[in-house]
């Protein structure tokens, strides 16, 4: 009856469908629950393959200033080689502002076909006015596990993230260690 009945511009039947599952959802104020999209569920699987196009830094919301922040640059990847650090704010990208947008939708904006470019506009701390950051994107393998002996007879190994990957470079690192004794 609302569609039918409804005096105005209506949205699209999927983008009410998914508008009101995202309400129910959001009732439960979990923040380990969530719903999305086909195409967000298509970009959420490509973190999981462990490789992507894009500036190869981790990265997050920041609730407070409502905004994509630098969680890390991976070394030596196009991020870090153009100069992002770790706390940067992203608020805008290529001209767009993301200030108030979502995390998905900004990092989608960032990431792109291998050799394209993108310009970030970055606060950081310390500087007075937004920096503009020119990144060439590229293949990234995103680093899942850093491994270090410690003391000759233990091994740490550190899980970055969780990908398909994740559990054989776990079973080979241990392989690794005890193969090293």
């Amino acid at each position: 009856m609302l569609y039918r009945d409804f005096y105005g511009d209506r949205p699209a039947a999927a983008a009410a469908t998914y508008g009101a599952i995202r309400g129910v959802i959001g009732e439960f104020e979990d923040r380990n629950t969530s719903f999305m999209t086909p195409d967000e569920a298509d970009f959420f699987r490509s973190d999981l393959q462990g490789s992507f196009e894009g500036i190869g830094a981790r990265v997050d919301w920041d609730q407070q200033t409502d905004t994509l922040i630098i969680v890390e640059p991976f070394e030596n990847q196009p991020a870090w080689n153009a100069g992002v650090r770790r706390d940067d704010l992203v608020i805008a990208v290529d001209d767009e502002e993301i200030i108030g947008t979502d995390l998905t939708s900004a990092v989608q904006k960032i990431r792109g076909p291998k050799g394209s470019t993108v310009t970030l506009t970055i606060v950081r701390q310390g500087e007075e006015a937004p920096l503009e950051i020119e990144i060439v994107r590229d293949r990234i393998e995103v680093p899942t596990l850093t491994t270090e002996t410690v003391g000759g007879n233990l091994a740490y190994i550190r899980l970055n993230t969780f990908n398909e990957n994740a559990g054989d470079l776990v079973r080979q690192a241990v392989k690794d260690a005890l193969a090293a004794e």
